[in-house]
Order: C-alpha cells, then structure tokens, then sequence
C-alpha cells in the first residue's frame, strides 16, 4: 500500500492501483450481482481525482454497502462533467424540430446512472454487433437497441442501398417492412443532410394523417444519420408513444451507436469478401493437386497404353481396346487440365489493371486448349468497381471454358467497348453456334456456365446476351450498364 505514496510513483500509476484494489474489495467484500460490478468498474475509470479514489477505498474499508458506493461515485464523477454544445440547423418545412444547443451540466446522481447504463449497453452492443450475421438479423438488432438506449417505443434501422433499394430493421411495429414508409421520407433526411432530425410533434405532419392502422401511434420522433467519416449509409430512427421534448444526450447516445452499426456493416461486408477469398484459395489449393496427382496418373496410363498397343499390334482386337483406353486418358487429361486453368487463374487484385488481367487470362487459355484467341481492348478504360472489374474476369473465363468444351472452334476474339452509359464484353468464336431453340435469358440447368455467366451480371446489375453469329459460330455478351 506504501506504493501508492511512493515518490517514483506516477500519478497514471497511482490511479490505476487504487482503482485495481477498490475493484478486489468490492469483489471480495460487497456481495453484489455482476452488473453492478460492472458499474463500478465502468465508473472508476472515469474518475481521475486520486483524493476522491482514496475516500471510495476508505468508505469500502468501513463496510459500506453497493447502493451507497454506486451513489458516492456518480456523486464525485457529477462535479467532474462539463457543459456540451451542438451546432444543428434544422431542415426548412419540418413542423416541430428541437434544436441541439447548450447541454445543461448533468448533476443529477440518477441522471448520471442512466448516462453510465446507456454507456455500458453501447460497449456491450458495440462488441455483439461485430458477430458475423445476416444484414436483416443486424439491423433488426440495431432497431431493438436504438429502442432499449432511449426508452423508445418504436424503431428503426433503415440502409439505403444504391439504386434506391432498402433494408429496414423495424422494432415495436407487428408488420414486416421492406421498405420504408413512402409518407414518412421526410424522415430520412440525416442520411443526405449528415445532421440529426427532431420532431416534437409528429402528428402535425400532414402525412402523418394518412399511417396504417397497424402503425404504432407516434408523438414525437428523432433521426440521426448511420455512418462515418462523411460517408453515410442509411439512418437510426426512434419514435415515441407521445409528445415529448427530444433529450439532447439521448440524441448523443443514437449518434453514437450509429457509428457502430455502421462499422458493423462494414465489417460484415469485409467477412464477405474474407470468405470468398478464402473460396478462392481453396480452389487454388484443389486445382494444384489435381495437377500434382489425377493429371500425373493419366499421364502414366497413357503412357503405360502406347506400350501395351506396341507389344498387340498383332492382335487388332485388343489393339483396338487399348487405343480407346489411351484415347479416353488423353481426353480426360485435357479436360481436367481445362477445369484446372479456370480454377487456378486468380481474380484481379488492386495492383493488376483489368487489361492485364484479361490478357493473362487469353494466353493462359490460348496454351491451354490451342486455339488462337484475339484480345480487342479500348485505348481509354472507364472507371467501374472492383466487383465488376472481378464479374467481367470470370465471365470472359467462364465463356472461354465452354467454347473450349462445346463450339469445336479454332479462332476466339475477346473485345471490349464502352459508350456513354454501358460497357459491352463479347467473346465471339468461329465453331458450330448454340444448339437450336436455346433460351440465352434462362438456360437449362444443365448448362452450369451459362447460369453462372448470368448470375455475376446480374450480381452487378448488368445482364448477358447469348447468340449465334450470322456468319457462324456463337456469341456471348456482357453488358455493364455504367453509373
């Protein structure tokens, strides 16, 4: 304990033993659940005055119980909290905004306490949204918290995606939404605007005259935009059963916990893109051993039948036989060895340009299968996604593939063009077409690379054209339109 008053002490060090031996005392000599546990320790760390940590330690030494403990610290931390002020200009035409201006000192021991429980459930919520789920589980987990950190009585987590499409988490309303209230858009305003929106009276709206009647009565309502660092993705939205004055920490609070939904999101999107890389991996990983082993095998039967064919050249019958057999290896070799190099040739990465992806792409492939291939390019690129940029990589591989498997050609060009609004991909060979009556918009299952080719466009909005050329052979075209 002398520590603590040691000279070579620092004040940092200080405060960190002292907090450390009032946390084991109250461990050891306060028999209180968990959660309150939790309080202190979450309160000591705000405390930064070493006499009043002192005093705290004294008075667990005298017995006192958890209650007076949790209401002596929300008393010294009171003193310590400073006025806050927000700068917000509401929106021109909304009836009932509050403004955020010039936050009271907070010195109010019960107030405190609810500052400090909204606190806790940001960290411990912060930390469950991480958890990989599903972005409808995600953002209807955002609604119910939004809800519980504001005392609420209905809520929402609206994503607005590109193209106009949504993703709603609702809490306190029976009806499932896929979109958002067209009467109530007013309300997503902080996702343009960046600045939170407050309504004291919702009910002065003329919109609000025309809700369902399954929609939960709302008096007042506040908005804060999700996102961060200037990029914004959607809104938090709370409402109330009645009229009341919006509280400016509550409004603190949602801004906050909006920015870890946000992160949230983001962090879902990258588990996204972790998981196809590691698909890819794995690909990489099964297309080597098969090069390594099933490849090696058929070479040895091949091998192994042109010897056998010399030693019955007298014999036609079994000559015959073994031919096919030498035939059958050599066909599956080439065929395995086309599933390989489709597998093995790895998606365009930040520091490779999409020409140069493409053109590794041609002559792997032109030494693959043998036949000649033509890459047509433009001389200027248009700027599109790196989720495009992956689309148009395996859909040019995926149609290579199947002109290897099925169009007995010997001439491929590969082109790509872009207009004003939409880029066109085509790979065009000189074989015998697509069978008759051929459905290019919904092919059969059984033609696997053609349902794959369609569904990377569409992952990208953009959509293929399959058909054959009037001079021979087939077509298919990717068109990207371009935002």
């Amino acid at each position: 304990m002398s520590s603590l008053y040691d000279t070579s002490t620092g004040r940092s060090e200080k405060l960190v033993l002292i907090r450390y031996e009032i946390l084991k005392a109250v461990r050891e000599k306060i028999d209180a659940p968990g959660e309150v546990v939790e309080n202190v320790a979450a309160c000591l760390n705000l405390m930064t005055d070493v006499d009043e940590l002192l005093r705290i330690r004294e008075m667990l030494e005298e017995g006192v119980d958890a209650e007076e403990l949790l209401w002596s610290i929300c008393e010294c931390l009171s003193k310590k909290v400073h006025p806050l002020s927000h700068d917000f200009t509401p929106a021109p035409g909304i009836q009932g905004l509050g403004v955020l201006q010039n936050v009271a000192v907070v010195d109010d021991p019960c107030e405190l306490k609810r500052r400090l429980s909204q606190a806790l459930l940001l960290i411990n919520e912060g930390c469950t949204l991480l958890v990989p789920m599903e972005e409808d589980e995600l953002l209807k987990r955002a609604a119910e918290v939004a809800c519980r950190l504001v005392s609420g009585t209905v809520a929402m987590a609206v994503v607005v995606e590109k193209e106009g499409k949504e993703l709603v988490g609702v809490c306190g309303v029976a009806e499932k939404l896929d979109r958002f209230p067209e009467r109530a858009r007013c309300l997503l305003e902080p996702a343009h605007t960046g600045e939170p929106l407050l309504m004291e009276d919702v009910k002065a709206l003329p919109e609000a005259r025309h809700m369902p009647p399954w929609h939960v009565p709302i008096g007042s309502a506040v908005s804060v935009p999700m996102g961060a660092s200037g990029s914004l993705t959607g809104v938090i939205l709370v409402g109330y059963d009645e009229k009341r004055k919006i509280d400016a920490g509550d409004v603190d609070m949602l801004r906050a916990f909006s920015r870890q939904v946000y992160f949230a999101l983001q962090n879902r999107m990258l588990q996204v893109q972790v998981r196809e890389l590691e698909r890819l991996q794995e690909r990489q990983r099964i297309a080597q051993d098969l090069h390594d082993t099933v490849i090696q095998l058929l070479f040895v039967m091949g091998m192994e039948a042109e010897s056998l064919m010399r030693c019955c050249s007298d014999r036609p019958e079994v000559f015959e036989s073994i031919s096919r057999i030498r035939k059958l290896a050599s066909r599956a070799a080439m065929e395995l060895r086309s599933a390989i190099g489709a597998m093995s040739l790895k998606p365009s990465t930040g520091d490779t340009s999409l020409l140069e992806l493409l053109q590794e792409v041609v002559e792997e492939w032109e030494k693959i299968s043998g036949i000649h291939v033509t890459l047509v390019s433009p001389s200027q690129w248009p700027e599109i996604s790196p989720e495009a940029q992956r689309a148009i990589y395996r859909v040019v591989r995926e149609a290579l593939v199947n002109v290897q498997k099925h169009a007995h050609a010997t001439e491929v060009i590969v082109s790509v063009s872009h207009m004003n609004d939409r880029m066109i991909v085509s790979v065009q060979d000189n074989g015998r077409g697509f069978p008759a009556g051929m459905n290019s918009a919904e092919p059969s299952p059984l033609h696997f690379g053609m349902r794959n080719m369609h569904r990377l466009a569409e992952q990208v909005g953009g959509y293929i054209e399959a058909m054959n050329d009037e001079d021979g052979g087939a077509v298919v075209r990717f068109v990207l339109p371009l935002e």
